[in-house]
């Protein structure tokens, strides 16, 4: 079957870097409170995307089976291909941060990835950035989208849970290599409240890959869907040379799982 990417991707130039813009999650009085994510405000965006956003009292509320709290969402070009997503959460003061979690929906009401807080990784502070938790997301859209929607949300469990930071005087030890002091690292409560980041770029590694191979990819795939599949699909065909190359592409986009999907279907043919 022909990549549906294929006349997109000669009329799309690839975009450059953009420095972090802020952005304002108030909304309307009258759109403060919705029940169900179709009812969400959606700030329309172009990519490549690099904003950070206040989640604050006048950010809409998403009460639903899914979300306690508020939420900011985006609604972005779906046609680009496989799309890279980051959602930083900054802590406040030392003291809170908001737990995000990251839904993301087609235009035909698809939900293509729905990543909790718990996948969020945890970065300690530097000279230029206080503590943070990171999500990254990576989505290949399914045949025709035209949009995606990224909810960015909390639930409930989450507001009722706290985090550990790495204490300042051990990032400080760290930073001078002398031995970190022996006391206990703080714990942050999770909030209503709090500063977030969000990136969204076009992954034209994976995006080039599934053009050049000609292979429709499964819907609401991600790269490592998409290349661990490809992977056991040279292998099985006995085309190890092309296995070689895709692994090498995995282990560049850091696809967890690759060199033991590889090794494995290799085994599996004994």
């Amino acid at each position: 079957m022909k990549f549906w990417w294929l006349p997109i991707l000669t009329t799309v130039a690839i975009a450059g870097c953009s420095n972090t813009q802020v952005v304002s999650s108030a909304v309307d009085a009258s759109q403060q409170v919705v029940t169900n994510a179709e009812n969400v405000s959606w700030k329309k965006v172009k990519l490549p995307v690099d904003i950070e956003a206040a989640i604050n009292k006048d950010t809409q509320l998403l009460l639903s089976d899914f979300s306690d709290g508020p939420v900011f969402g985006l609604e972005v070009d779906g046609s680009r291909g496989s799309l890279d997503i980051v959602v930083e959460s900054l802590v406040q003061d030392e003291k809170s941060l908001y737990a995000p979690s990251v839904r993301i929906t087609d235009n035909f009401g698809n939900i293509l990835v729905d990543q909790s807080f718990n996948n969020a990784v945890y970065v300690q502070s530097s000279a230029l950035e206080p503590n943070k938790f990171v999500q990254k997301v990576n989505v290949i859209p399914k045949l025709g989208s035209d949009k995606l929607h990224i909810l960015v949300y909390t639930t409930k469990s989450d507001l009722a849970e706290t985090s550990t930071v790495k204490h300042p005087a051990k990032i400080f030890a760290e930073a001078k290599s002398t031995v970190p002091p022996e006391i206990a690292d703080p714990t942050v409560d999770h909030s209503l409240y709090g500063l977030i980041r969000v990136e969204v770029s076009a992954n034209d590694m994976v995006t080039k890959r599934a053009v050049q191979e000609q292979e429709y990819v499964p819907e609401a795939a991600t790269s490592e869907e998409y290349y661990l599949g490809a992977i056991q699909k040279a292998v099985a065909e006995e085309n190890i040379p092309k296995a070689l190359s895709l692994l090498d592409e995995a282990k560049a986009l850091n696809v967890e799982g690759a060199q033991e999907t590889f090794v494995k279907a290799i085994n599996s043919r004994k």
